[in-house]
């Protein structure tokens, strides 16, 4: 049976065989063009069109005969004929049904390769997206209905959905970090990370985070994971440090300039400019606080325009 079936399967419509494997050389084509979703595309086509093309081939068509065969003979009903009617049945079914889904098995496995590859290569890029992740207990404000959270260090903001766009930290009237939703509902944090030279480092956006190709020391993911990133300068230290914990829930720490005056935001010291700090405490605005900032330092004056 195992020759009759492989010679089956060569013989019958070549012609749709070879455009199976269209499908599935397309697809490994996409993998190595970085094309993934499209990949995926192509090995689903491929295991539906195998599917299709086994369940209508010659091998399976002369397995139905048998089956119609014994189904006549079981008409004189003698107990032998009975019996080889539901053997042939059951092998019929079993071939028919087994051979389909380990050709689905087959392209799922194939879909998932190019699911993890399409990750895999996400993850070493220096831009991308931050997902959330489904931390519980993180320390926070307490969350309220049609709030989010955004943990800078030891302080907690709470800010409800009606009033982003909202600036978190401003120095003097320039914006530094605010927070806004992004169209799909994400919550995004705004930030620009720069050195004390003024140059970009890396850039949390409304559509993506992005690293300075030219000013970075290493960018990682831990645990491969699409929620959190870490930029490391090169000076050696760890610049930003971000994670989506969750859908109402972001949390972040940084070391950065803005217009002459260093920001650091960690879970020791909060959130200082070396001269003020704000530090273990929980920040939650009246729906009515239509402030510019919720925390405002000083501009550091006479700061060259290309260091701002």
């Amino acid at each position: 049976m195992p020759k009759r079936l492989v010679r089956s399967l060569l013989t019958w419509k070549r012609s749709g065989w070879i455009v199976d494997g269209l499908f599935g050389g397309v697809g490994y084509l996409m993998i190595q063009l970085h094309h993934y979703d499209a990949a995926s595309w192509c090995f689903a086509a491929a295991a539906i069109w195998a599917s299709l093309l086994f369940w209508l081939s010659d091998f399976m068509k002369t397995q139905f005969l048998a089956v119609d065969c014994a189904r006549n003979r079981r008409r004189l009903n003698k107990p032998q004929t009975n019996r080889r009617y539901w053997r042939e049945l059951a092998k019929f079914n079993v071939l028919r049904y087994g051979g389909v889904l380990l050709i689905a098995g087959i392209g799922v496995s194939a879909m998932y390769y190019s699911r993890w590859e399409g990750e895999e290569y996400e993850l070493t890029q220096l831009y991308g997206r931050l997902y959330p992740a489904d931390d519980t207990g993180v320390k926070s404000c307490p969350v309220l209905p049609d709030t989010i959270n955004l943990n800078l260090g030891s302080v907690g903001f709470r800010e409800p959905l009606s009033k982003l766009p909202m600036t978190i930290i401003s120095v003097g009237r320039k914006s530094v970090i605010s927070l806004d939703r992004g169209q799909d509902g994400s919550l995004v944090v705004i930030a620009d990370v720069k050195d004390s030279f003024g140059n970009l480092v890396v850039r949390l956006g409304r559509d993506e985070f992005r690293v300075n190709p030219n000013n970075y020391f290493s960018v990682s993911r831990p645990h491969r994971s699409r929620s959190e990133l870490i930029v490391v300068d090169q000076k050696g230290k760890t610049v930003l440090h971000a994670r989506y914990n969750n859908e109402h829930t972001f949390s972040l720490t940084a070391s950065l300039w803005a217009y002459g005056t260093l920001i650091t935001i960690s879970e020791e010291q909060g959130i200082t400019d070396g001269k003020n700090r704000a530090s273990d405490f929980c920040i939650a605005p009246l729906p009515g606080d239509m402030s510019t900032s919720l925390i405002n330092f000083a501009a550091n004056q006479g700061v060259p325009v290309e260091q701002q």
